[in-house]
Order: C-alpha cells, then sequence, then structure tokens
C-alpha cells in the first residue's frame, strides 16, 4: 500500500487554467497556501488507477451551488470523477465530468456544506458497478453505488482541481493513495537554508517564493553541477512518513543540459534519471516511498534533515 502521488502547490498543476492561490486559506501548520482555478488545471499524469483514494483540504468561507472542488480525472481528456457543490443546494456531490458537463451521481442528506476540513474520496472499481464514498472530517458523507462509467475512459491518472475564489473553496494538502487516507496530511517542505552544495548560481532564497517566479531561479550552464538546500521540516504531533515527493520547474536555457532531481539523506545524495529538458518551463517530480538509504520510512528526524537536490547533467 502505498502514496501514489502528492502536492499542493501552483508548481504541482501544470496543465490547464491558471492556478491562484491565496495565502490565508490553508491549515497553517501543513500548507503555504491555498489553490484555485478558473479553469480547471490538472497535474501530470502518474501510473493509472481503477481504485483509489484522493485527499485535500478545503477552506470554505461562502456559501454556493454548481461548484467544483477536486477529482481524480484522465489527464488527456479532463473526464473523471470529482467531488462538488450539488447544483442545486449547497450540500456536497459527487458527480462524474464527460469532457463537456457534469452528472451528478449521488448528494450528501445532511446540513449543507458550511465549513472548512478535509476530505477523503474513495473510488472502487471505477465504472460500470462502482461504490464511490466521500468523508469529511471523517465522517461519511455519500455511499453511492451504481454506474461511474464515462464513455472513452477507463482508468485515472491525473488530479483535477477547480475550486471557486468567487466564492472561496481554496484547496491544499492533495494527496492520491492505494490505502485509506482519512488519518493523512501533507506537509509542504520549502527552501529555507542554504544546503551542502551551491555550484548553481544563486542561492535557495531564489526558489523559497510561495508563488512560481520564472524571473527568479538558479541557473547553470556546466554539466555535473551539484545543487542541495535545506528545508522547513516537521509539524508539532507525532507522525510517521508514508512517502516524500521532489517537485522542480526547470527548463533547459542553453540547449544539452538536463537535470537529476532526489535528496540528500543520512549523508547521502540520492538522484533520480538524468531528465532531458526542453525549451520550455516544465514541472518534474520524483516521489519516494522509502529513505533510499535505509529502506524505510523516512523518520521524522530525517524530514528535518532532509535536503533538496539537483545535479545538472549533459544530455
Amino acid at each position: 500500500m502505498s502514496i501514489i502521488w502528492c502536492g499542493g502547490e501552483d508548481i504541482d498543476f501544470p496543465n490547464g487554467g491558471a492556478v491562484t492561490i491565496n495565502t490565508g486559506r490553508q491549515r497553517a501548520a501543513y500548507a503555504r497556501c491555498g489553490l484555485v482555478c478558473a479553469a480547471t488545471n490538472k497535474t501530470k499524469a502518474f501510473s493509472p488507477i481503477t481504485a483509489g483514494w484522493l485527499h485535500f483540504y478545503c477552506y470554505f468561507n461562502s456559501s454556493s451551488t454548481s461548484k467544483t472542488l477536486a477529482g481524480l480525472v484522465d489527464l488527456s481528456s479532463g473526464k473523471g470523477v470529482f467531488v462538488r457543490v450539488s447544483a442545486t443546494t449547497a450540500k456536497l456531490a459527487i458527480a462524474t465530468f464527460d469532457g463537456s458537463s457534469f452528472a451528478q451521481l449521488a448528494e450528501e442528506s445532511g446540513a449543507s456544506f458550511t465549513s472548512a476540513g478535509l476530505f477523503d474520496l474513495q473510488i472502487t472499481n471505477f465504472g460500470a458497478s462502482s461504490n464511490i464514498k466521500l468523508y469529511f472530517n471523517g465522517t461519511l458523507k455519500i455511499d453511492f453505488t451504481g454506474d461511474s462509467s464515462i464513455s472513452g475512459i477507463s482508468e485515472l491518472n491525473s488530479v483535477a482541481i477547480v475550486g471557486s475564489a468567487a466564492v472561496d473553496y481554496y484547496l491544499s494538502e492533495l494527496i492520491v493513495a492505494d490505502e485509506d487516507t482519512r488519518l493523512m496530511s501533507l506537509k509542504t517542505l520549502a527552501p529555507n537554508a542554504d544546503g551542502d552544495a551551491s555550484e548553481w548560481t544563486n542561492g535557495y532564497a531564489s526558489i523559497d517564493e510561495v508563488t512560481i517566479s520564472d524571473a527568479d531561479t538558479i541557473y547553470t550552464d556546466t554539466a555535473d553541477q551539484s545543487f542541495q538546500c535545506n528545508l522547513t521540516g516537521m509539524p508539532a504531533g507525532d507522525f510517521i512518513c508514508k512517502g516524500v515527493r521532489v517537485a522542480v520547474r526547470a527548463t533547459d536555457g542553453v540547449g544539452g543540459i538536463g537535470i537529476q532531481i532526489g535528496v540528500k539523506t543520512n549523508s547521502t545524495v540520492d538522484l533520480g534519471a538524468s531528465i532531458t529538458l526542453g525549451g520550455v518551463w516544465e514541472t518534474d517530480e520524483k516521489l519516494y516511498q522509502l529513505n533510499p538509504v535505509t529502506s524505510n520510512r523516512f523518520t521524522p528526524a530525517e524530514i528535518e534533515a532532509l535536503q533538496i537536490a539537483v545535479k545538472s547533467v549533459a544530455v
């Protein structure tokens, strides 16, 4: 059982409408901001699934109807299963999207959605005979059994977010897993100090902003140069770590330079395969299920000492 994908900042959603952030619409101990889009935006593709969990936090400050929050979708078409606010009431709902319109499958029977909180969407056997459950703050709100099939797709391989700035639905702490996510939280680790290697031009302060800035960067035009920086640590409390995802936004501005990305942990640098970059900005990522040095879960102490690691390579 494992984490499939996780993220919660604008860098994590490179496909679709512009992402707007608000730094007061999130759980401050875990995330740096809340996200909202005027039009749907999606993650890069991950391994396709027909069963799994989607977890996210939604800040809610105003009542409205017919609003889309987030869902699991097919990246190329945008079709998928979404958490929504009902088209007729301010109650939570689940719906499918066929590329042009929503079909509501079910809505909660209780009171209207009026407070911020944690959502967990569980999909079992996506298709003609499925079961879809929606939990809010750990309480089951919807339990749908029936047909969730969508013409043209049979699997889901991306997270889609929308939200609504007009009525203040902001999203953060998104996790996809093949196991129960109801007790999970996503902690964003942001650059906050120089690391053990700094062969690139500029330092961590050029990549620590909450909102993407392609004018504020670290860079090199030489292969085999390393950069590392320290990161903000764990929140207060007792935790186990189910996974670590590294995400960077990069481009090749000179030609023939790619990157490897990873972490430095337990005095060892672990880097992924070489990534060939194009002439446009792109988000690249690496997901660790276990500490690559110990082959066990990352401990909280190891997360506190973790450094992001990047190396330029000839491609």
